[in-house]
């Protein structure tokens, strides 16, 4: 809103950006609804009542972030309700449609002050890194954590869950094994992954802060530590560095071995696009880092591959799926069919279930959303605006990043997980928006605006 202070608009945003955090679920008999769905229905429903009390212009931005969003919601609307589990399709339009809604509504309504924003989303980055490191000390206090959760283990560490255990001695690859092994679940004749009982295990001392598994705690102190960083590079303040420590600690303590991989290609990329803007000379660097990381991998033993191939064989289930049932090409709904099959009920890549409950079309509509949102990274660089804003290049590293993580891991299954990363989104767009009609200037830390 107009004027210099304005601590609604900020408590708002704070609301918005912590709620996604704790991911709870509301079981009431036969309706159940997540924790964070009343609290940014009711944030988005107070910063448009309050826009549209002082009849300021509340208009969507025709580009095609918001576009792209607006197109999977009513994709999804179109086909979800034909899904094999009616009351599951109809659940997951509502978990596209309220992140998309409150993001849009962050887009229309706050205009200005995003760097105040981005304190209140560091400050909730930051609490959630204190929980984290508290429970990875003292292996206690995670209360909303899934049973399955149990059997996450540190890296190099073998699953006490049951399931296909690679024996070299077998005449099969590590790949082949996995493979042979989704074949047969999707005959019915593999043995139950988690032979071991989830809830008879003691897990190790992990973060999750208030997750129900350590992956998407993983996965959000990973953007989160690229966003803390480029704070922190602005400020230039032991604070900021030593708050980017205690991120980074509590990051290691979630064990997601994908985000690791990601945040250290992040950190790299934030110090060689600073560098090198020559597309040439960047395609040069990227050969030679894949060449040498080909090299690398292919001296490491089959057995550092395990969680990996365990991947490849659900893979190769939704391959299996996909060539008997075309169908799912065109009008998606394939995840019901999916858990039915596999040997674990998603496929731990986040195209590969995009494409089996949207098909074509929805993978299609969220791939343009991404490349759309890499252009306008690389126009900021070419436009001097990283220069003037380390933050807003950590933010669109970060919001890239989710679907690097994507690669490995469903990052857009659920509903908490969609606010995570459109926030992130809305804070890269924010930003960008507020610098460019600044004319690139460096902005100053202050307060959060709604739109004036």
């Amino acid at each position: 809103m107009k004027g210099a202070h304005d601590p609604l608009t900020v408590l708002l945003l704070f609301l918005v950006f912590l709620a996604p955090t704790i991911q709870y679920r509301v079981e009431l008999g036969v309706f159940s609804f997540a924790v964070m769905e009343p609290v940014v229905l009711l944030a988005s429903g107070f910063l448009l009542a309050r826009a549209l009390l002082k009849k300021q212009t509340v208009r969507i931005p025709r580009t095609w972030p918001e576009i792209g969003l607006i197109a999977i919601v009513a994709w999804a609307v179109l086909i979800r309700p034909w899904s094999q589990d009616g009351k599951h399709g109809l659940s997951d339009i509502r978990d596209w449609g309220i992140p998309v809604v409150t993001f849009l509504t962050l887009r229309m309504t706050v205009r200005r002050g995003w760097r105040t924003a981005i304190d209140m989303f560091v400050i909730v980055i930051s609490l959630t890194a204190l929980v984290g490191l508290y429970q990875g000390v003292t292996g206690d206090f995670r209360p909303f954590m899934a049973q399955e959760a149990n059997l996450k283990v540190a890296p190099g560490e073998a699953s006490p869950g049951g399931g296909l255990r690679w024996d070299p001695a077998s005449g099969m690859s590590i790949w082949e094994a996995y493979a042979h092994y989704a074949s047969l679940s999707e005959q019915g004749l593999a043995e139950e992954q988690a032979v071991v009982d989830a809830a008879s295990v003691v897990p190790p001392p992990f973060a999750v802060g208030f997750f129900g598994h350590p992956n998407p705690m993983g996965m959000f102190l990973s953007a989160g530590f690229m966003l803390v960083l480029g704070w922190a590079a602005e400020r230039r303040r032991p604070a900021g560095w030593l708050i980017l420590a205690l991120v980074g600690l509590a990051f290691l303590l979630t064990y997601a071995e994908t985000a690791y991989l990601v945040l250290a290609c992040g950190l790299a990329a934030i110090i060689v696009l600073r560098r090198f803007r020559s597309l040439k000379a960047l395609a040069a660097l990227v050969v030679v880092v894949v060449a040498a990381g080909a090299l690398l991998l292919a001296g490491l033993p089959p057995t550092f591959f395990q969680t990996l191939a365990w991947r490849y064989g659900l893979w190769t289930t939704a391959a299996a799926l996909l060539a008997r049932s075309p169908s799912i090409l065109l009008f998606g709904n394939g995840m019901d069919p999916y858990a039915g099959l596999a040997y674990y009920f998603q496929p731990h890549n986040s195209f590969i279930y995009l494409l089996l409950d949207y098909g074509l079309l929805g993978l299609g509509l969220v791939l343009a959303v991404l490349v759309s949102v890499a252009v306008k990274g690389w126009q900021d660089g070419s436009d001097g605006l990283w220069r003037q804003s380390w933050s807003l290049q950590a933010l669109w590293i970060a919001a890239l990043s989710f679907f690097a993580i994507g690669l490995t891991e469903s990052v857009l299954l659920g509903i908490e997980s969609r606010m995570i990363v459109l926030n992130f989104l809305a804070c890269y767009l924010g930003l960008r928006e507020e610098l460019r009609a600044l004319g690139g200037t460096a902005l100053q830390p202050g307060r959060a605006n709604s739109h004036a």
